[in-house]
């Protein structure tokens, strides 16, 4: 580990408020990760793309 400061900061506006509020601060993109129906979204789709999860049975919805 360098004692010198490398300047890089990881930021996912998608996924934690604290990263939203630093993303807006600084008038940086939000892109979708996920979509609303679970698939990866662009840019990430593609070879990243997952198949929409597969709706429960009945019998553990009710549970």
């Amino acid at each position: 580990v360098s004692l010198v400061p490398a300047g890089a900061v990881k930021v996912t506006p998608g996924h934690s408020p604290p990263d939203l509020a630093l993303a807006r601060a600084h008038g940086l993109p939000l892109l979708c990760v996920i979509g609303d129906d679970g698939t990866v979204c662009p840019p990430g789709g593609g070879w990243l793309q997952v198949p929409a999860p597969v709706p429960a049975s009945p019998n553990l919805s009710s549970a």
